[in-house]
């Protein structure tokens, strides 16, 4: 309120779509050719991230997201560096809670909203949080 009342306006910083580290790209790599190992690294990512998400919420298969990929037109498949653990997009339970999320930032006192990475997110997937969100929205 006081920031509005001195004609500033404050945006949430979204980052949506990924999450943290849980395991390098190295480590990663190596659980493709291991199923034990990357069941390990999946019950690590369970371990930091939940109760709130599980494995379920995050894009497989597995792929790096580096080099020329970074900016080519698969930019928005792959986990950021190989290890930033992404997000299944779209998925009505990763909408839900970032829609909730949103919503505690606007009771803040929020006016609109910054998507962090825009371009490693699908179109879609963006105007629907625009929808959702109901204030301004714009992508990095």
């Amino acid at each position: 309120a006081e920031c509005r009342a001195a004609g500033m306006a404050v945006y949430g910083d979204l980052v949506f779509n990924h999450m943290q580290v849980v395991a390098s790209c190295d480590e990663w790599k190596r659980a493709q050719h291991d199923q034990g190992h990357l069941d390990h690294l999946k019950q690590k990512l369970e371990h930091a991230l939940g109760p709130t998400f599980n494995r379920d919420d995050f894009q497989w298969p597995w792929k790096a997201l580096e080099g020329e990929a970074w900016d080519g037109p698969d930019r928005m498949e792959g986990w950021g560096c190989g290890e930033w653990s992404e997000l299944k997009g779209g998925s009505p339970k990763v909408m839900d809670v970032h829609t909730a999320h949103m919503e505690k930032l606007k009771a803040c006192g929020v006016a609109g909203f910054r998507f962090d990475a825009a371009k490693h997110m699908r179109p879609e997937h963006i105007a629907e949080y625009v929808r959702r969100a109901g204030v301004y929205c714009f992508g990095e």
